[in-house]
């Protein structure tokens, strides 16, 4: 994967203003090892690359106009646009993703996004017209940001890059310390926290040119009619998800697959695992673990069994060599300094900085990794879509945590009603989802609650994954957000989904008899963390540590005599602070993470 930056001003010429450019792109190196770079008086591009590529940013002028693009992602269909574009008289001089890209823009022009079948973030400039296209993936898989100014415009794959130029400075008003403490690690989509900048939002592009920026959404998720039995969307569910990931093996690079030994990743190892065996080849798979969860574990109802005896049997039924990768607790600690700066943002404290610690374990071995993503957020798999009180709660399912959410920063820090600015966000969801006229009122709320995770939940777990594995410089794969079997999971009838009463009920049905009955029947768990309490204790006192710094931005902030109390809180009955995941001890590191943020970008608070 690759990482991109651009930055177009029609006021003024930035042909000399490639050493800022070359630091927005330096701020994004961990996406790429190599640099490419493009100048034009009105335009600047750079690109980061895992290999070097003499034709980056690619180049290529037809009918009198020049197009050079940059391109961060990967299409799963490029052989047969290729196929396509060269019937229409298209000639190609190289097999990269981008340069099937650039021909299709050239055919179709923005229309070429409804033809694409991957994850992408890219920008086109058209040296004639003076224009700059801008476009993200359907599902929102390859992150991509921007700053609009007068006259001007700015682009990155990461926040990080924009501050690198002097336009752009790190602040947070009311609206971002408001989503930082009432919603984070989740955010509104379309926004990027700080203050100006704006995240382009999944599936949606910009066109800038002197007259400014116009925005458009190109793919939207449509309620549908499904009549199909359940012994027909079992079958329809299993070759969806067999096609997408057998489309995302496709490349001949060497491969690895992440094993938790739940349905998801099961059902992902043993496809990859039958593509590999018709090559003779054997299938690797790892897992994470901690040191001392074998002692620390604590069974509960968001986490009932641990993952060990389940991976034994996947790796037993699918004949893969595996490695289990144990993560040191002082090492999950050590980086969640590292997970913060990747995401630019807090996020899950040290649920991001384990999956760091364990992307760069993968990448000593290999360069390409498929994980079990989004499955649960599509299919049901969560507590709220099975527990009424959670469906129906007025706000988001995952947090009924907003009296401590708001209370840990001092009365007046944050404006306005609180409680109605977080139902005002999920409320905007829920009212803007598709429905059919026929659906009766249980099955607009599990449309509503599709949606619910889909552009919350979902999108916080798949920045999550691009962020730690960049930083790794590890290529990290997610076959179950295809677009196609997104479509097909938000237009199946809950009592369909839910087959058998059981979470991803549907699912289940649709490799049983193909896993193991130990897997298809496995109660859902979640993304294992550590439970040692040497680690709680750490990070008790790295938020004490925050609280007693008082040349520090946050301390001012924090409503220090509150968060004094859960210090001696139990942490297994705190309520959840964002998910099955992020308790009392998520909460400190959370903390300590925000503070790492705000002295490594200056932040003010405006």
């Amino acid at each position: 994967m690759s990482g991109i930056a651009g930055w177009v001003d029609f006021s003024r010429d930035l042909r000399p203003e490639t050493g800022v450019a070359a630091k927005m792109s330096a701020a994004i190196k961990h996406r790429g090892a190599y640099g490419g770079d493009f100048a034009a008086p009105e335009c600047v591009l750079t690109q980061r690359a895992p290999k070097q590529c003499a034709r980056s940013p690619l180049r290529k002028s037809v009918g009198g106009e020049e197009y050079t693009l940059v391109f961060d992602g990967a299409l799963y269909n490029a052989g047969e646009l290729r196929a396509e574009l060269s019937q229409k008289g298209y000639a190609f001089f190289g097999g990269s993703d981008a340069e099937v890209l650039l021909n299709g823009f050239i055919e179709y022009g923005p229309n070429c996004l409804g033809k694409l079948n991957g994850v992408f973030a890219f920008a086109v400039w058209k040296s004639r017209e003076k224009t700059l296209f801008i476009a993200r993936d359907r599902i929102g898989v390859k992150p991509l940001y921007y700053k609009t100014y007068h006259g001007g415009v700015l682009f990155a794959s990461e926040i990080k890059a924009l501050f690198a130029n002097p336009l752009c400075a790190a602040e947070m008003d009311n609206d971002g310390l408001k989503q930082v403490f009432l919603l984070g690690p989740g955010k509104i989509h379309g926004s990027g926290v700080y203050r100006a900048i704006r995240e382009l939002r999944r599936a949606e592009y910009i066109v800038f040119d002197k007259n400014g920026a116009k925005t458009r959404r190109y793919w939207l998720l449509e309620a549908r009619e499904n009549h199909e039995s359940i012994e027909e969307a079992a079958e329809h569910t299993q070759r969806l998800i067999t096609e997408s990931i057998r489309r995302q093996l496709g490349g001949g690079e060497p491969f690895a697959c992440l094993l938790s030994g739940g349905l998801d990743s099961s059902v992902i190892s043993y496809i990859a695992a039958e593509r590999l065996r018709g090559e003779q080849k054997t299938p690797v798979t790892f897992s994470i673990d901690y040191e001392n969860n074998d002692r620390n574990f604590r069974q509960s109802k968001f986490q009932p069994d641990a993952d060990p005896p389940f991976i034994d049997c996947m790796t037993a039924f699918i004949g893969s060599s595996h490695e289990h990768i144990t993560l040191k607790t002082a090492d999950i600690a050590d980086a969640l300094a590292d997970a913060s700066l990747a995401r630019d943002l807090p996020g899950m404290a040290d649920i991001d900085s384990s999956m760091l610690v364990a992307c760069r374990a993968v990448k000593k071995r290999f360069g390409v990794c498929l994980s079990g993503e989004c499955a649960d957020e599509i299919f049901g798999g969560y507590p709220w879509y099975h527990d009424d009180a959670m469906l129906y709660r007025a706000s988001f399912p995952w947090s009924d945590a907003l009296d401590m959410r708001s209370k840990l920063v001092k009365p007046g820090v944050l404006t306005g009603d609180l409680e109605a600015f977080v139902r005002g966000c999920c409320e905007t969801t829920l009212n803007s989802t598709d429905a059919l006229d026929t659906d009766a009122p249980r099955e607009r709320r599990m449309r509503g609650m599709f949606m619910l995770n889909f552009e919350w939940f979902m999108q916080n777990l798949l920045d999550r994954t691009d962020r730690m594995a960049m930083q790794s410089g590890l290529n990290v794969r997610v076959p179950l957000c295809d677009y196609k079997l997104v479509e097909y999971a938000f237009n199946l009838p809950w009592a369909i989904k839910s087959a058998d009463g059981r979470e991803k009920g549907i699912m289940r049905r649709a490799f049983r008899g193909i896993l193991p009955d130990k897997i298809v029947n496995r109660k859902k768990s979640p993304f294992p963390k550590t439970f040692d309490p040497w680690y709680t204790g750490y990070v008790k006192e790295g938020a004490r540590a925050v609280l007693n710094d008082k040349a520090g931005l946050l301390s001012g902030l924090l409503n220090a005599e509150f968060i004094k109390t859960l210090f001696s809180a139990d942490p297994s009955e705190a309520a959840p602070w964002y998910g099955q995941l992020m308790r009392l001890p998520q909460l400190f590191a959370y903390i300590m993470r925000l503070d790492t943020l705000f002295k490594a970008y200056s932040v003010k608070i405006v």
